[in-house]
């Protein structure tokens, strides 16, 4: 639950709203409207839709509206309030986007309304996607027509969904006739023991288990047990116990003991975490001391997760109810002023039925910290509008950047200023470069000081190369100095090999093994200017696949102008090694990033690989090979480029696409970038290709931000 749906619950629907309508990124913006919007509902219908009205992008409008259908009681009402969810949807003219609001609408409305979803999902244009939401029609439909039910369960396309769905049905058609729900069950059992994917049997095995669990407990157990995944097992066992618990049966308490014997050979920190957190939960009331014993776990578990937020957020979560300290203080712990805002706000949540005073303290301390992002943010806008009037005026643009607090915004200002005025003033570059590097050696926290000087480095690089090479080795940490020093060995082709070999030596120094193969991912980028056959030996020599993939997709990325054969090659290896990537989210995750580098040879195949990911992946994946298109044909990368439905991704996607592509197509590429309204997800692109525009722009919006220029005495 976001800040915005806490002062709702609360009784504050203005600020709230208020809240709401202060978030500057129109995607975020519209989503918490919508959240507000579907809170206030069942208090105050009328407020609710003024509110769904004002969202701007009809695709969360739609699924607006859908939500105060879905718990609207007058009939007439909740009817009009669907066609016009609908009618929204169809208004839509990008067809991916408007098949997938459809379907989020469906699913909305599985539960209240399962005829108007039936109805609305057989509309939407990816039978896939659909699955998912004909099970849950099918569930709402078994009560009253389990024979109609059945038949939407068997529609589905995917055997993993028609197995689960019936599942669903069975253990809604068990409290009136427990003959049909066995044989349902048999018929589900024997759909997945046709699947042919290890992970899709076990993900149906996971799901059908939990769905039968409070009606069949005996067969639910033994459908989790054929698992063989241990976080996959213990996850599954956890939730068969939460279900079996919640039915009255005393066996709970034994599966869920199950479960935590098996997540004791969990050996990823991340899993264990995760898996820990979910069994403490469904043993809260059923063992408390295990639950304690497993949360202790959990905390452990987090202190060697490379990002510990979602973790700590997740583990105060869980302990705000019985222990408001501790959870105050885990939240504390989390360094990232996002997340961490994300973790007050829920366990404001956590505690407003139970203590409104106590949630009031929680918020308080969710908008200090998301006041501070909102500053930083600010701040980070102010860097970009000073590197496009640097173009015009760069007295102008220096005071802006001198403006920004914080000495790593400020630090990146005045680097971004430096880069545009370097050709025309290499002078005052080398000055505002020289305040950069004091800067950054102010900035407390290790990786944005890192981050900052290996910036500089990079910027410095084309200009005064000895000097970007000392700014480097000012990093203590190897993984970042081995970074900085193969960013500018990227710039650097003169003497890429020899400040590549020097990044190599310092990164296998490196002794966190993901650490060490992302310096070595960008030491392989490196040596691929200047000697393709070293970049492809470092990255070969990478153990996990997910690195290994990806480095060699970096060097083919590089390779692709001067050695297209061979590069090709390397992008359909990193393709290959996807495939051996264990994880499905993790080996979606790296196939995102690989297809740039396919994209450069085969668009096509990199094409349909894309749009076989679902959600921001596939907008991510689509983003990549538009961008890695658009050299060879322009006109396809763009209709490429039209489907991605983050609105600022596709800016993005759109303004650098124009940074490689002929002259003629620029300005209507930037163009279209501008038309989407969020100039600063795409100025620094706009920058490399018309300065004018830019600069143009940064005057603009320095104005609207208040910022004059200095007038002469």
């Amino acid at each position: 639950m976001d800040l915005a749906e806490v002062w709702v619950s609360l009784g504050n629907t203005a600020r709230a709203e208020s809240l709401a309508r202060s978030i500057t990124h129109l995607d975020e913006q519209d989503a918490a409207l919508t959240a507000v919007a579907a809170a206030v509902a069942v208090r105050d219908p009328g407020r609710a839709y003024s509110i769904a009205s004002t969202v701007t992008d009809p695709s969360w409008r739609a699924l607006a509206i859908a939500q105060l259908a879905a718990v609207e009681d007058r009939p007439e009402q909740a009817a009009d309030l669907v066609k016009q969810a609908g009618e929204i949807a169809r208004s839509i003219d990008n067809p991916d986007l408007q098949s997938t609001t459809l379907t989020q609408i469906a699913a909305t409305l599985a539960n209240s309304h399962p005829g108007a979803a039936e109805n609305i999902v057989r509309e939407a244009a990816r039978p896939v996607v659909h699955d998912p939401v004909f099970s849950q029609i099918a569930k709402a439909l078994a009560v009253r027509d389990p024979d109609r039910a059945e038949a939407i369960a068997s529609a589905a396309v995917g055997m993993e969904w028609q197995a689960i769905g019936l599942a669903g049905v069975a253990a809604v058609v068990a409290k009136s006739d427990s003959k049909k729900a066995a044989s349902l069950i048999s018929r589900a059992e024997s759909i997945a023991r046709g699947i042919n994917s290890r992970f899709g049997l076990e993900f149906t095995l996971a799901e059908m288990a939990t769905e039968i669990a409070g009606v069949a407990p005996d067969r639910a157990e033994d459908l989790a047990c054929e698992i063989t995944d241990p976080s996959r097992l213990a996850t599954a066992l956890g939730a068969v116990a939460a279900k079996v618990a919640s039915s009255g049966a005393g066996r709970g308490v034994s599966i869920a003991a199950l479960a935590d014997c098996v997540a004791m050979w969990i050996f990823d920190a991340d899993e264990r975490a995760a898996v820990s957190l979910r069994l403490a939960e469904v043993l809260a009331n059923l063992d408390p001391g295990r639950s304690c014993s497993l949360l202790e776990r959990a905390e452990r578990a987090a202190e060697r997760v490379w990002d510990q937020s979602n973790v700590l957020s997740d583990l105060a979560a869980v302990v705000v109810s019985t222990d408001p300290q501790r959870a105050e203080a885990l939240a504390d712990k989390i360094q990232d002023p996002y997340h961490q805002a994300k973790a007050f706000a829920r366990l404001a949540a956590g505690t407003a039925d139970a203590d409104v005073s106590l949630a009031l303290g929680f918020v308080a301390k969710a908008e200090k910290v998301a006041r501070s992002v909102a500053s930083y943010q600010r701040e980070q806008e102010l860097a970009k509008i000073a590197s496009a009037i640097a173009v015009a005026d760069p007295d102008w643009a220096e005071t802006v950047a001198g403006s920004v607090a914080s000495f790593d915004n400020r630090a990146l200002a005045l680097t971004r200023v430096a880069a545009v005025i370097a050709a025309a003033d290499p002078n005052r570059a080398e000055r505002l470069v020289m305040q950069a590097d004091k800067l950054a050696s102010f900035v407390a926290d290790s990786d944005d000081r890192a981050m900052a000087v290996m910036d500089v480095a990079g910027e410095m690089a084309a200009s005064d190369p000895e000097r970007a090479v000392a700014f480097a080795f000012t990093l203590a940490d190897n993984f970042w100095r081995a970074r900085a020093l193969a960013r500018v060995a990227a710039v650097d082709s003169r003497r890429a090999v020899s400040l590549a070999a020097r990044a190599e030596k310092i990164a296998r120094s490196v002794p966190d093994p993901d650490r060490r193969a992302w310096a070595l991912m960008d030491i392989a980028g490196a040596f691929a200017v200047r000697d393709l056959d070293r970049a492809v030996a470092v990255a070969s020599s990478e153990d996990d696949p997910y690195w290994r993939a990806l480095a060699l997709s970096k060097v083919a990325e590089v390779a692709g102008a001067s050695h297209p054969d061979r590069a090709a090659g390397l992008a359909n290896r990193a393709v290959a090694v996807t495939h051996s990537i264990r994880y499905p989210d993790v080996r979606e995750e790296c196939l995102v990033e690989v297809l740039a580098a396919l994209a450069a040879s085969d668009r096509a195949r990199a094409d349909k690989y894309a749009r076989s990911l679902d959600g921001h992946l596939q907008d991510r994946a689509l983003s990549n090979v538009a961008i890695s298109a658009a050299s060879k044909d322009a006109a396809w990368a763009r209709e490429v480029a039209g489907d991605i439905l983050d609105r600022e991704l596709r800016a993005l996607t759109l303004a650098k696409m124009a940074v490689v592509v002929p002259a003629e197509s620029v300005k209507g590429l930037l163009a279209s970038a501008l038309q989407v309204g969020m100039w600063q997800s795409c100025i620094m692109e706009v920058i490399r290709v018309d300065r004018l525009t830019a600069s143009e722009i940064g005057i603009e919006y320095a104005y609207l931000a208040g910022l004059r220029p200095r007038v002469p005495q």
